[in-house]
């Protein structure tokens, strides 16, 4: 092969002006060199000995642009497969973070949910171990891989909460959110209201827009759209659904219709009279007749039974 290149080569020399030539020897020499010296044997009349010692000289010169631009070749060769081999490891850790990180996505949808049904009640213990004591008609739901780091769940219904120490403990509603660091209260959710009570800690209770307030063990809250009731006092230890009764102090029957119709499976229902009429008692949450006994004697009631059972309470 350089035996062929050196033929092309000098054919070249032997006739610089023929363009056919000088195309061919291009393709393996920098003929820029050469045509530097011929240029300069011609200019300055170079004698025989110094054209011998110039052709030497730049047979050397050939010699080494070739091995240069050999060196060259292999350097971008080397560099290529290095950088080819590079790219290749950075795909494969790319596809590696990308999956781990699609894992933990999905991981983080998936959905621990729970649903009781009219006069049903469960417990449940969250991973960090919290106590959650789910009262009937009630839907709570959260997300187990975001424990303990973000402990939150939401919950539409009434629960009763024993929260373990640890990171804020968030429980949303569709009314507001109550939230603590390790603390025991009940809450309880409802359509128009949120109605919060503390047996230990503290509680901070806020509404969709921002508004807050908080209450201490011994004390319940109530928040209907975003005014907050005034702090009641109790001296209760859990809330009293937990042991299968009701309390109430000077509440509506309208309000207490909607626990009972949460406790049993027959629907009560009042005329439209009796709405704003208040109760304050004790009505157990398993005993039909026992608590349509209670509320028509203490309230001076009507209460008649369809064929389905359910009752219509009315006035006397």
């Amino acid at each position: 092969m350089r035996n062929e290149e050196e033929h092309i080569l000098a054919e070249w020399l032997e006739n610089p002006q023929d363009a056919e030539n000088k195309v061919r020897a291009s393709a393996t020499h920098d003929l820029s060199i050469i045509e530097h010296h011929l240029d300069h044997i011609d200019k300055h009349h170079v004698s025989g000995k110094d054209i011998n010692e110039s052709w030497s000289a730049f047979q050397q010169k050939i010699v080494s642009s070739s091995t240069s631009k050999q060196k060259q070749t292999l350097d971008h060769k080397f560099r290529f497969k290095w950088s080819y081999l590079f790219l290749l490891l950075g795909l494969i850790g790319a596809s590696f973070y990308g999956y781990t990180l699609y894992k933990e996505s999905i991981e983080k949808q998936v959905i621990k949910s729970f649903h009781t049904d009219i006069a049903q009640s469960t417990f449940e213990y969250a991973p960090d171990s919290s106590k959650i004591t789910i009262g009937s008609a009630t839907s709570l739901k959260y997300y187990p891989a975001r424990w303990p780091k973000v402990r939150e769940l939401w919950l539409d219904g009434e629960a009763m909460f024993d929260v373990a120490k640890g990171s804020t403990f968030d429980v949303i509603t569709p009314t507001g959110t109550a939230s603590v660091l390790g603390t025991e209260f009940n809450v309880l959710s409802t359509d128009k209201s949120l109605n919060v009570t503390c047996y230990e800690g503290k509680v901070l209770l806020s509404s969709p827009s921002g508004n807050s307030a908080i209450i201490s063990a011994g004390e319940e809250i109530k928040l209907t759209g975003e005014q907050f009731s005034d702090k009641k006092i109790h001296k209760a230890t859990s809330p009293a659904w937990i042991n299968g009764s009701l309390t109430y102090t000077s509440t509506p029957l309208s309000e207490i219709i909607l626990d009972l119709n949460r406790h049993y499976t027959h629907k009560i229902s009042l005329s439209p009279d009796i709405h704003s009429k208040r109760f304050t008692g004790v009505l157990p949450i398993n005993d039909w007749d026992k608590m349509g006994q209670i509320l028509a004697s203490s309230m001076s009631l009507l209460s008649k039974k369809d064929k389905e059972g359910n009752v219509l309470f009315t006035a006397k």
